[in-house]
């Protein structure tokens, strides 16, 4: 269920999407609103990053349970500053192996 999404939020692909590959791990880095429905924001391993409504989540990811801690409190500030913050590193805590090292 979405209702348990939040920042921080760990999410493993069910299937490959435009944003990543089946069993990537992600990370919810937004909640908003759009258009009177939910919609959720997720960087991924690679960089990748995807918008996704509540049922396109239940469909495409599956929600672990598990919270980054060390993301809970990020703030989106828009598509560049996010790009950024993964090339700083910021999202790693979220990916304990990188991604690169595995495939």
């Amino acid at each position: 269920m979405t209702s348990n999404i939040r920042i921080g939020s760990i999410v493993r692909a069910k299937l490959v999407t435009r944003a990543c590959f089946l069993g990537e791990v992600g990370v919810c880095y937004g909640v908003a609103e759009f258009e009177g429905e939910q919609v959720y924001g997720f960087i991924f391993e690679t960089g990748r990053f995807i918008v996704l409504y509540a049922d396109d989540v239940m469909r495409a990811l599956n929600v672990t349970g598990r919270i980054c801690e060390a993301l809970a409190e990020y703030n989106y500030a828009g598509d560049e500053q996010l790009k950024s913050d993964f090339r700083a590193g910021r999202f790693t805590p979220a990916f304990p192996l990188p991604w690169r090292w595995l495939h």
